[in-house]
């Protein structure tokens, strides 16, 4: 075992934490690879990864991936999506990671976007590799059985996979934040 461990506390809407451990670990960590499905526990994972890269000096770098198969039919089966759609979908998405990349930039941390088409789990897991990433943050979610029947669990995957210690940011943990946020703070995960 590596010796570290992580402590996160929320309080007052901001999400607070702090890293307790073996100092080595934490000056070697360089790389923190976020995966964001814009989803709304995505913003927290952010936040989360932004506070460990302020506290370890390391570099944050995004992944947006888009599933092969994105729609469902009418009986839940997936669909793969037309050439037209992904291109779109593409766009949207890297423009949106740049915002997040400028918001980090603005707060005084190193980030990057990248933007890939397959397998979550794979693809973030071969980012991983190809960043030589110190740390995955990424979210956790609450899907459904059948869901999780037909989609497997990207956390799951990476989890088993992982060649890096991963931390997953719980729902609950999105959602008290969420709850408990001023409308007037701006945090590193805002794209506005």
């Amino acid at each position: 075992m590596l010796g570290y461990r992580f402590k996160i506390r929320v309080g007052l809407g901001n999400v607070r934490g702090a890293i307790v451990g073996e100092q080595n670990y934490v000056r070697a960590m360089k790389t923190i690879l976020v995966p964001v499905d814009f989803s709304p526990i995505s913003e927290c994972t952010i936040d989360v990864a932004s506070m460990l890269a302020r506290a370890t000096n390391s570099s944050i770098a995004f992944i947006h991936v888009i599933p092969e198969s994105l729609f469902f039919d009418g009986m839940g089966m997936p669909v793969p999506a037309t050439s037209g759609d992904t291109d779109s979908m593409v766009f949207e998405a890297r423009r949106a990671l740049n915002r997040y990349v400028s918001a980090a930039v603005s707060s005084g941390l190193s980030a990057s976007a990248h933007v890939t088409r397959g397998r979550p789990a794979e693809h973030i897991l071969q980012k991983a590799i190809e960043l030589k990433s110190d740390l995955i943050v990424m979210g956790a979610h609450a899907h459904g059985s059948i869901y999780h029947l037909l989609a497997g669990s990207t956390a799951e995957g990476v989890i088993k996979h992982a060649s890096c210690p991963v931390v997953l940011v719980p729902p609950k943990l999105a959602e008290t934040a969420a709850a408990g946020a001023s409308k007037n703070e701006v945090r590193i995960g805002d794209p506005r």
